[in-house]
């Protein structure tokens, strides 16, 4: 990888896969989705990818709880791909979001609540503007919460 080990371990499938495997899941896994958008164009890349997301805190919270899928959208077209993909998977609230997010805080996290259907998917967005301790705090706070909402 660009940035060296060690890194989250990145599901490998495509998005609709990652969404079904946490959607499909034992309740008791209780892992939720984090979409990392990576956009090199970004002032905080550097700093988040070589420091923050490399601590054992996030990266041992990123393992236990979560199904990470990474996609870079530093290019438009497939910025603009993956928006698509993101409407036809999950919804146009979540793709909305991604959109919505500008560049000076990029990379970032979504994190999506499983998808039971009848109810909405929770989503909450952390910025890459922490340090590695607040990244970890607010990863273990949002998936408190999505579970809840499950």
């Amino acid at each position: 990888m660009r940035f060296g080990d060690p890194t989250p371990d990145f599901y490998m499938g495509d998005l609709k896969s990652a969404f079904q495997n946490v959607s499909q899941q034992p309740e008791e896994e209780n892992k939720l989705l984090a979409i990392y958008l990576h956009h090199d164009g970004s002032i905080l890349t550097n700093i988040f990818c070589f420091h923050v997301m490399k601590t054992k805190k996030v990266l041992s919270t990123l393992k236990n709880h979560f199904i990470v899928y990474g996609v870079d959208i530093t290019k438009e077209d497939k910025a603009n791909c993956f928006f698509d993909e993101v409407r036809t998977t999950i919804s146009a609230e979540v793709s909305n979001a991604v959109k919505g997010i500008v560049l000076d805080k990029l990379p970032a996290f979504m994190l999506l609540s499983r998808d039971f259907g009848d109810r909405r998917v929770g989503i909450s967005v952390i910025h890459g503007d922490v340090s590695g301790e607040e990244l970890d705090q607010k990863l273990l706070e949002q998936h408190k919460l999505l579970t809840e909402l499950a």
